[in-house]
């Protein structure tokens, strides 16, 4: 029997009814991962070392091989004489785009109901309500996940509102950033307003990317922010204008 634990690795046998422990080589310690193939055993300790083992005829450890994995792996696998290591960091990125992913295979399935639903009531929508109860009617059987809302803030304006409603909103949108646009080239370099502008400018166009995999307007909070944000530029520039004109 091995085991390892954040010290080392060890071996223990059964004999005469006994655990008895065999080895543990003190060159292994902060062990994360054990993995084996056939009688060989791969090890990886916490500083991205990945050790190969072997137990050898008086039943001690012996290491064929080890080597330092840089960048430091969080995970391995041991199969067919193969090393597999994988990275938590560079796993979440690429998650983005896998549609088997269970969050996103959800999102993928809410946006499908949303769009047949715009395609029954392509005008004005369903109404701004809760659409789970039209959802249940557009989604496939063994998509489990019902919501209110549709994890994106278009298709979500599209079954609810239709075509008339997302093209009022996104008028409202465009408008919103000619606005602050304009704000900023008119008070280029002067201080604070500017500086706000562009600020408010980013944070506004932040919202709408992060509407693509989430319904961000319609929460009260961000909705609240967004139009103080806005209205506050606006109101700065006013002053601004004001206290120029009084110059």
């Amino acid at each position: 029997m091995i085991v390892g634990n954040s010290e080392c690795v060890w071996m223990y046998r059964l004999e005469n009814n006994q655990i008895v422990l065999k080895d543990h080589p003190k060159e292994i310690s902060h062990v994360n991962r054990i993995d084996s193939d056939g009688d060989i055993l791969a090890v990886l300790t916490g500083n991205g070392t990945i050790y190969k083992l072997k137990v050898n005829e008086n039943q001690k450890f012996e290491i064929i091989a080890s080597d330092q994995v840089s960048p430091k792996p969080t995970n391995f696998n041991y199969s067919d004489g193969n090393i597999y290591c994988t990275y938590i960091n560079r796993g979440r990125l690429l998650s983005f785009f896998d549609p088997y992913l269970q969050q996103n295979f959800n999102r993928l399935a809410l946006w499908r109901g949303g769009w047949e639903i715009f395609k029954d009531y392509p005008l004005f929508g369903v109404g701004d309500i809760g659409i789970e109860k039209y959802y249940v009617h557009y989604k496939r059987p063994y998509d489990k996940e019902i919501h209110g809302h549709l994890h994106n803030n278009y298709f979500h304006f599209l079954a609810t509102l239709g075509l008339f409603g997302l093209s009022a909103i996104m008028y409202m949108f465009i408008m919103i950033i000619i606005k602050i646009s304009r704000i900023y080239k008119s008070t280029k370099g002067k201080p604070f307003i500017a500086s706000y502008s562009l600020g408010a400018l980013a944070a506004f166009v932040n919202i709408l990317i992060a509407g693509l995999s989430e319904l961000n307007f319609w929460d009260q909070e961000i909705a609240t922010l967004i139009y103080f944000t806005v209205g506050l530029n606006v109101a700065l520039f006013i002053r601004y204008k004001e206290e120029t004109n009084e110059s």
